[in-house]
């Protein structure tokens, strides 16, 4: 082999790298996206399950802080992608403070934050969805959410994540619900 064939080997690779490099980015983003809203769709089944199974209430909230020892529901903002909560919740209070899960062996589940270039926010300042024993949520408790790419707005990627009274989830891949 010579060292022109070399050359030319090297730069053909180059210029298929250089194509292959933008759908390579779509797919990463593509794939992170759908990995956050499985992972949110799993945990609000894994709520509704626990309620169900226990036959107690169980619930999902927001949080800021779920690296602390003790961490606790978020009432302020509309991100989700900062981590969330999944704790028993036997008293039913659909109520949900700062205080929230109360005791901390009620926590069932805690789900760190992911990628901040993904956001996962409520419209309706959705703080916490509270599954009752038979896995249904009150009627002014539904969810609507939108996971979205930060960095790029305007993203055909973006989806809804859409949470009915009867506490299934589904995605939808224009805005709203």
């Amino acid at each position: 082999m010579t060292l022109i064939e070399l050359l030319m080997v090297i730069a053909i690779a180059g210029i298929l790298a250089g194509l292959a490099a933008p759908s390579m980015m779509r797919f990463v983003q593509k794939s992170a996206m759908q990995s956050l809203s499985n992972d949110f769709i799993s945990d609000i089944q894994r709520t509704r399950v626990e309620a169900v199974n226990r036959n107690s209430c169980a619930t999902i909230c927001k949080s800021a802080n779920t690296e602390a020892a003790a961490p606790r529901c978020a009432t302020a903002g509309d991100d989700w992608h900062l981590g969330w909560i999944v704790y028993l919740n036997p008293s039913c209070d659909r109520t949900v403070t700062v205080a929230d899960p109360a005791v901390a062996g009620d926590i069932i589940f805690i789900r760190q934050p992911g990628d901040p270039r993904y956001t996962l926010v409520t419209g309706d300042g959705t703080d916490a969805l509270t599954f009752g024993p038979k896995g249904t949520l009150p009627l002014a408790s539904t969810g609507t959410f939108t996971l979205q790419d930060s960095q790029d707005n305007s993203s055909p990627l973006a989806r809804s994540i859409c949470i009915d009274v009867m506490g299934r989830a589904r995605i939808v891949a224009e805005a709203g619900c």
